[in-house]
């Protein structure tokens, strides 16, 4: 899963995810999720725009609004397309995402009856989890 718990709704909504999973897999399945990290340090000033990718044709970029919510930050999509004679056209939306604590995660995993068998840090954090036997 590539950054999808941060759009659940609640992290309620992702306990019941990860219960459902433990359920769901085989004595020896594993599970594994992929999320950005917002909630180790809360970015501030400039740091607060992430460049997500560009070509020729379109520059898409974010920032990150925080809210007095520790759960929740607010994401804010901008989206430059060019057209066929060269204008360019800004495209906006935002919504909000979860902020989810590594060690939280790791705890509702374990709680749900999962192991973990492999973890990464950083920007991004990489968690997985396998059912016990």
């Amino acid at each position: 899963m590539g950054d999808t718990l941060t759009h659940l709704s609640s992290r309620s909504e992702v306990s019941n995810l990860f219960q459902s999973v433990a359920r769901a897999l085989k004595p020896g399945g594993r599970f594994v999720a992929t999320y950005r990290d917002l909630a180790s340090v809360e970015l501030l000033g400039l740091d607060r725009f992430i460049p997500v990718r560009s070509d020729d044709r379109r520059a898409m970029t974010c920032f990150l609004e925080y809210e007095t919510v520790v759960e929740t930050v607010v994401v804010h999509d901008l989206i430059n397309l060019r057209d066929d004679d060269g204008n360019w056209t800004l495209h906006k939306s935002s919504y909000k995402k979860l902020c989810l604590p590594v060690k939280w995660v790791i705890a509702e995993l374990l709680a749900s009856g999962l192991s973990i068998s492999g973890r990464s840090e950083g920007r991004m954090v990489t968690i997985a989890a396998t059912r016990k036997a």
